[in-house]
């Protein structure tokens, strides 16, 4: 099982570093982009496009990574304290509303 586990944050790690050079190759391409279009006044034709889907890839493909180092928005919506007879109200409130909305 520990195999399995330092196989998944191996490549945990891997698809952040691949995540990290999309990210810089999207910045490099715009780069290229604006030199292009403003400073040789000449048409870019396949750079928005190569950007977006690169930037959603390096999102997709980050996902393992951002997990891995626990860098997902965690929000309690039951807190970790003890709770009185005076918050089941309150408690009930914010379940019913989490569920209504989720």
């Amino acid at each position: 099982m520990t195999a399995f586990i330092r196989l998944v944050t191996a490549l945990s790690r891997l698809c952040g570093v691949l995540a990290a050079l999309m990210v810089l190759t999207s910045v490099l391409v715009v780069c290229q982009m604006v030199v292009t279009r403003y400073g040789l006044r000449a048409s870019t034709t396949w750079q928005t496009e190569f950007v977006t889907y690169l930037l959603i890839a390096a999102t997709l493909i980050g996902s393992p990574y951002v997990l891995l180092t626990r860098g997902h928005v965690n929000i309690d919506l039951i807190p970790h304290t003890v709770i009185t007879a005076e918050d089941i109200g309150a408690l009930l409130c914010v379940v019913v509303y989490d569920h209504l909305i989720g």
